[in-house]
């Protein structure tokens, strides 16, 4: 009679771990592919950010570029350049160049003594220049 409870005994404890395992192996089945797929989507729902993010700046750098062509497309921006580049001038506007007195005396002095300029040496003259100064 004790076998028989024994037996008994031993075969629920023997199925209700079978039940376990078998359970358990059910829910790592189910478990392992929902923990990718979330994996996957957090991957997925990042790209998304980063992609967002870049279309903003490319956006922002296409209104930069296209202010930059609506400006060099202005007829402020023409009238500028021909000002600068080819020396155009407005009817009745006079144009004034401003000479430096000083850098044209320099110059004629340097031109009357027969010295050049110390831009205009060559490598030996400069080192000679540099220790032995000459009086000037």
């Amino acid at each position: 009679m004790y076998k028989n409870k024994d037996k008994k005994k031993n075969s629920r404890v023997w199925g209700q771990l079978l039940l376990t395992v078998v359970g358990f192996m059910i829910l790592l089945i189910i478990v392992l592919p929902l923990f990718k797929n979330i994996n996957k989507q957090y991957k997925v729902n990042q790209e998304i950010k980063d992609l967002q993010n870049e279309i903003i700046a490319l956006e922002k750098n296409n209104q930069d570029l296209l202010k930059l062509i609506n400006f060099l497309e202005s007829d402020q921006f023409i009238t500028e350049q021909a000002r600068l580049k080819l020396n155009y001038k407005k009817e009745g506007e006079d144009v004034v160049v401003i000479k430096d007195k000083e850098d044209t005396a320099n110059k004629m002095k340097i031109f009357e003594s027969g010295k050049r300029p110390e831009e205009n040496l060559n490598n030996p003259e400069r080192w000679l220049r540099f220790f032995i100064k000459p009086n000037s």
